[in-house]
C-alpha cells in the first residue's frame, strides 16, 4: 500500500501501534 500523503501514513502507523499496544495490554490482563 502506498500513500502519497505523509499525514495519512503517520495516522496509519499510529493506528497500528495503538492496536499492538492494546493487544499487549489484553495479553497482560490474561
Amino acid at each position: 500500500m502506498r500513500f502519497a500523503n505523509p499525514q495519512i501514513r503517520q495516522k496509519i502507523k499510529e493506528f497500528f501501534k495503538n492496536l499492538d499496544k492494546g493487544d499487549s495490554d489484553e495479553n497482560k490482563k490474561g
